[in-house]
């Protein structure tokens, strides 16, 4: 006996486009910043997103929206400190090289 006669799937079809799977991960705030909801790496700080591999998922986000990131050691950087954050309309991600010392509190 067929268990599912009509083969409808009974798991909701998973998208492969990079965009689709990174907006169901995110919560869009009213104040304009984007939250991830979605895993996290092993330090449970930083979401996890795999872009061609596993990456941090601001950095996903900043290459889906704004582009590629330049090969030159420099880094998304949270100016708010919010390691949920992921994209703002108003800011609060940057590029920055990894010299450059944190910011005072």
């Amino acid at each position: 006996m067929r268990r599912n006669p009509g083969k409808i799937p009974t798991q909701p079809i998973r998208s492969r486009d990079p965009m689709t799977r990174f907006l169901a991960k995110v919560t869009k705030l009213d104040s304009g910043h984007w939250i991830w909801t979605g895993a996290t790496a092993s330090e449970g700080r930083y979401g996890a997103f795999t872009l061609g591999r596993v990456m941090p998922a601001h950095r996903a986000a900043w290459i889906l929206f704004r582009g590629p990131l330049p090969d030159d050691g420099t880094v998304v950087d949270h100016l708010c400190r919010t390691t949920e954050h992921v994209l703002s309309l108003g800011g609060g991600l940057e590029v920055v090289g990894v010299d450059r010392p944190p910011p005072e509190s």
